[in-house]
């Protein structure tokens, strides 16, 4: 570079109102995040999953009708 050029800023005046969509929007994109987080966790814990572990009383009668049959 020669040290007759004057070296160029690109830049620009910020938009009006720029900083204020970014934090609505922002703000929305969280909330929708958290919902979606939410309602996969709630789901984890429903029984239609199938993955609901069997009763207490219902394994002891289990183990004690194997005892009395001798098996």
């Amino acid at each position: 570079m020669n040290e007759h050029e004057e070296i160029m800023v690109l830049a620009h005046e910020p938009w009006a109102g720029f900083a204020k969509a970014f934090w609505i929007v922002f703000s929305l994109a969280c909330v929708y995040l958290a919902m979606l987080l939410f309602v996969s966790f709630s789901k984890l814990d429903s029984p239609a999953t199938g993955h609901e572990p069997a009763p207490t009383h219902q394994k002891e009668k289990h183990s004690l009708e194997k005892d009395h049959h001798g098996s």
